[in-house]
């Protein structure tokens, strides 16, 4: 009884990017001679590994083999992701793109360029359907999903066994490269001739003591002819697993050691979906005297070993084409992409789906028919100039030919094409007009050239009282922090603290191919204009007014807080959890005010990305290439000085804004000293305007001053002080227009490089660096 796949209602991949040692099971230890392998690995236990399952009636074991099995194993083991059916990925997808219009079978070179330049989607996004394989799922969000998972490269490696050379023993030098690569945690994509296998059961043997656990369980001893290709994913081995090749009953030489695959066609078959290989199995003339079938004419067991690198989730630059096409007949359509660079160095590449094995019999429309109908799809220029990415996108310049290679009345259309880049918004449409339709012609498409990338960042937010009062700001960190604030007659500070074509009917061999978040904001000081009053504004949750006048000049008392580059979690140290709530925050399932923003930026580049999160991986593995992950800076909080002339005696008053008082005491004697306690409701709060009274002792009027509050992100506790004196009558001097605000930077850590300065413009409205 076949498994059916029902598609889910959502899909959550929670990203944890972990460094860690290699996930295998042994059952003995390795040598004293420290380049022995261990005697057993079999990584279809771990948790990476999918559940076994069945491709059903269709001829999609390439797809099955290479995505299901081998994709999803090694994506979710680079992000330390347990496998479930959530995050376990479709052969429908890939398959559907690589079938040549059929469900009879596909080339593994095929499936794995798919991998490499379009991507694999999850289950939940396009279930697995035998009755549906043509269709290629071509809409904007399908393709971008699939974008975020792809393959760096894959590699043949060299086979082992085969006519040039033997397996005499599980310690033979032919299986050390494949045996090392399962050891270290690793499953390849092989191929077999499944119906030319001859099949035994292992025995139990007095001189084999391992046979026992297995006893009863299928193995391949050999292939007795040459028949259909079979793609497989190879997952393990067993150095003591015995198989009676010559059946003799006897331990002979060769006979020792199997692989382990797993197969797709359900847990039915054979050892739950799994299936021993004997090493012997793999020579094309066997090692063994006596065997049954022995000559050239013997087919090996598995050949095209592929290992695969995955790319880190959605690591992409965000740099794609987009592109809407409409045809009744897919196999005439060609598209390429040129991207020119300044000096003159032109990428050109046909961009996907290019033109696949038996396209000759994928006459139908993007979604399977044979309709004209739209497919809309994505690719990403990084498969076209591999180290492109936004800062340098300007200096190239695009253009696109399509072109349909059959005039046969069946017009291939097309109906948008778009070059973006996701991260900051840009896109350049080209210059001629659409739709453009061709019937065995073609046409070249020319792009505006990008401006120049600048990053931009976004303006605090700030309160601004009415021109009659002096107004100092303090934008701090969005974490939950505990903030003092000081203000007396003569100061006021402000602190923060701390290719084998299978399912058909031949079988051959391929060689090797190669084939945002807001910035953390440092605290800053705004122009002050000395007036009557003083408002103290904190982001976190609270405007304080306090009314004073001065004969004192203001002192500036410099607080440093310090923190670590890589601690994204504001727990004061870096570990494996900052990577993981980095991750957590572009996936969305964290809240902005859980992560420091410029600690978390390790690479320098003005925005939270995966990209930081590997260099607090590599930090922490002491590798190299980890940015600024581990250093320490600080952060120096200062308050701005304020000189006013003296006045007459007067007195001042405190007033605050906020969610809920619970306690507030103030004494306006104007001969002592009084103090304000005030504690702030640490709830997040609606902005509101509230009026502020001020009061002017010597003329006994009452002014209202309207006071916007701040919009509370986190939790604050703010305890003011306020000192009360008697002043003379005062007049207000202005500052003289040209003074200028001072900062020194210290580069006491020897830093080597370019800092940049980032300082408001005069308007308070743009960036300068």
């Amino acid at each position: 009884m076949r498994k059916t796949i029902v598609k889910p209602s959502s899909f959550v991949l929670i990203l944890t990017l972990l460094v860690s040692s290699f996930s295998v099971l042994f059952n003995s230890s390795v040598s004293a001679d420290e380049n022995k392998l261990p005697d057993f690995v079999d990584n279809s236990q771990n948790e990476y590994f999918p559940a076994i399952d069945s491709q059903g009636d269709l001829g999609a074991c390439v797809s099955w083999g290479q995505t299901y099995y081998q994709f999803t194993y090694m994506m979710n083991r680079s992000m330390g992701v347990k496998t479930t059916p959530d995050n376990t990925f479709s052969p429908s997808f890939n398959f559907n793109i690589i079938n040549g219009g059929r469900g009879t079978g596909a080339w593994d070179k095929d499936g794995y360029n798919i991998m490499k330049e379009i991507g694999s989607v999850p289950l939940c996004e396009v279930a697995y359907n035998t009755k549906e394989w043509n269709d290629w799922f071509a809409t904007e969000e399908v393709w971008k999903e699939a974008m975020k998972y792809r393959i760096k490269n894959y590699t043949y490696l060299k086979d082992i066994g085969m006519a040039n050379s033997s397996i005499t023993s599980p310690y033979d030098s032919d299986l050390l490269a494949i045996k090392t690569l399962l050891f270290q945690g690793e499953v390849l994509g092989v191929t077999t001739s499944i119906y030319s296998w001859d099949v035994e059961y292992i025995k139990a043997h007095p001189d084999v003591p391992e046979n026992d656990k297995y006893a009863g369980e299928y193995i391949v001893r050999l292939c007795d002819k040459s028949g259909q290709g079979h793609r497989l994913v190879l997952v393990g081995y067993n150095d003591n697993i015995w198989t009676d090749v010559n059946d003799n009953n006897k331990v002979d030489s060769g006979e020792m050691g199997a692989f382990k695959v797993a197969n797709s066609w359900g847990t039915e078959r054979h050892n739950e979906g799994f299936m021993w290989i004997a090493y012997d199995a793999l020579n094309m003339t066997s090692c063994v005297e006596g065997c049954p079938v022995s000559g050239n004419y013997r087919p090996a067991a598995l050949h095209d070993f592929v290992t695969i690198e995955v790319l880190p989730y959605d690591s992409d630059t965000g740099l794609y084409l987009r592109y809407t096409l409409n045809t009744a007949d897919r196999s005439q359509g060609k598209v390429y992409a040129t991207a020119t660079h300044l000096d003159g160095t032109e990428y050109t590449l046909e961009i996907g789906p290019k033109r696949m094995h038996g396209m000759t019999f994928n006459k139908y429309s993007y979604d399977g028919t044979t309709n004209a109908n739209d497919g809309t799809m994505v690719f990403a220029l990084t498969n076209i100039v591999p180290d492109i990415t936004p800062e340098t996108l300007h200096e190239y310049t695009w253009s696109i030919k399509f072109e349909d290679t059959t005039a046969d009345g069946k017009v291939f259309t097309v109906k948008n094409m778009e070059v973006v880049d996701d991260s900051t918004g840009r896109i350049s449409k080209p210059e001629n007009t659409y739709p453009i339709r061709l019937d065995g012609t073609n046409r070249t498409v020319n792009f505006p050239k990008f401006q120049e990338y600048v990053p931009v960042t976004t303006a605090p937010s700030t309160t601004l009282a009415p021109t009659t009062t002096s107004v100092i700001t303090t934008v701090v960190s969005t974490t939950a922090q505990r903030v003092t604030t000081t203000a007396s007659v003569g100061e006021v500070t402000s602190t923060v603290a701390s290719s084998t074509f299978t399912e058909p009917s031949i079988s051959s061999t391929f060689s090797s191919q190669t084939a945002e978040p807001t910035l953390f904001t440092e605290p800053k000081e705004t122009t002050v204009v000395p007036t009557e009053t003083s408002v103290v504004t904190t982001a976190d949750s609270t405007v304080t007014s306090i009314q004073t006048t001065s004969s004192d000049s203001a002192t500036a008392t410099a607080v440093y807080d310090e923190y670590i580059y890589g601690d994204a979690n504001n727990d004061g140290t870096v570990k494996i959890g900052d990577a993981t709530i980095i991750q957590k925050y572009i996936a969305h399932l964290v809240a902005e005010d859980k992560i420091n923003f410029k600690s978390s930026d390790c690479n320098e580049d003005f925005k939270v990305s995966v990209k930081d999160a590997t260099c607090i991986q590599k930090y922490l593995a002491k590798l190299s290439g980890c940015g600024l992950a581990g250093e320490v800076y600080t952060i120096e909080v200062t308050s701005p000085s304020i000189t006013l002339e003296p006045s007459e005696d007067t007195t001042f008053t405190s007033s605050v804004t906020t969610s809920e008082i619970i306690k507030t005491e103030v004494v306006t004697d104007p001969t002592e000293s009084s103090t304000a306690s005030i504690v702030i409701n640490t709830d997040p709060i609606e902005t509101t305007t509230t009026p502020v009274f001020s009061v002017d002792v010597t003329a006994s009027t009452v002014t209202t001053v309207p006071i916007t509050t701040v919009l509370a992100t986190t939790e604050a506790i703010i305890e003011t002080t306020l000192i009360s004196t008697t002043i003379a009558p005062t007049t207000v001097t202005k500052p003289d227009s040209i003074a200028s605000n001072v900062v020194t930077f210290t580069n006491s850590f020897g830093w080597q490089g370019t800092i940049s300065c980032y300082y408001w413009s005069d308007s308070n409205q743009t960036m300068t660096t």
